[in-house]
């Protein structure tokens, strides 16, 4: 039978598309028997092979999508914190969120308290300070709270000027303090920044604040 597949150049591929009755001209010289093993034979050989192109398809639409959804989707940063989050998590920031549906705003005190429990959260978490971050959690404030103004929180005067706002002063007020009191090496502090590769201000700003000590 091998002869015939050579001398009517039948290969794989026309195996795999190859009906009854062209089976039947194709062994018509052949005994009945053998035509319908033949046939049988084929026909199963035909399904599987079917059945596998189907699950290979499926495989690499599955792994396209899953590439797509990969690239598609931002990755969450590690030093993205969630300001909802944080105030749920505090009992003074639950307080906040219960005054605001109350009043529809927040006064002064309010404000410092606000800040002072996202940089305690910071500081906590060993969080570099940079522009990004301060940015982050003030358009966040101003999402939660629809009242309040984002250059409270945090104003970028140019590009190579410090922001100014709460967040970033309370942020290195409190670094200041700890190192006056010896909690935080001055060295570590340095390093920290460079290692975490924080824009050039922010260590700018840490010899500024050094130089007042």
């Amino acid at each position: 039978m091998l002869l015939i597949y050579v001398d009517q150049l039948i290969d794989m591929t026309t195996l795999s598309r190859m009906k009854s009755e062209q089976v039947y001209k194709l062994l018509n010289n052949f005994p009945y028997g053998i035509i319908f093993k033949f046939e049988e034979e084929l026909v199963q050989w035909q399904n599987n092979i079917n059945n596998l192109n189907i699950a290979t398809n499926a495989n690499e639409m599955s792994l396209k999508k899953s590439n797509v959804e990969t690239i598609a989707k931002p990755h969450k940063s590690s030093h993205n914190l969630r300001v909802d989050e944080v105030l749920a998590l505090s009992t003074q920031g639950s307080l906040i969120l219960d005054y605001f549906k109350t009043h529809n705003k927040l006064n002064d005190g309010i404000r410092a308290t606000l800040v002072d429990i996202l940089i305690a959260q910071v500081l906590s978490q060993q969080i570099p300070m940079s522009v990004s971050l301060a940015e982050s959690l003030a358009n966040q404030i101003v999402a939660m709270f629809k009242t309040e103004v984002k250059d409270t929180y945090f104003m970028k005067i140019g590009c190579n000027k410090n922001p100014k706002g709460k967040l970033y002063s309370k942020y290195y007020n409190s670094v200041r303090n700890m190192k006056n009191t010896g909690l935080i090496p001055t060295t570590i502090i340095k390093n920290k920044i460079i290692n975490d590769n924080q824009p050039n201000q922010i260590l700018h700003h840490i010899k500024e604040e050094n130089g007042k000590n």
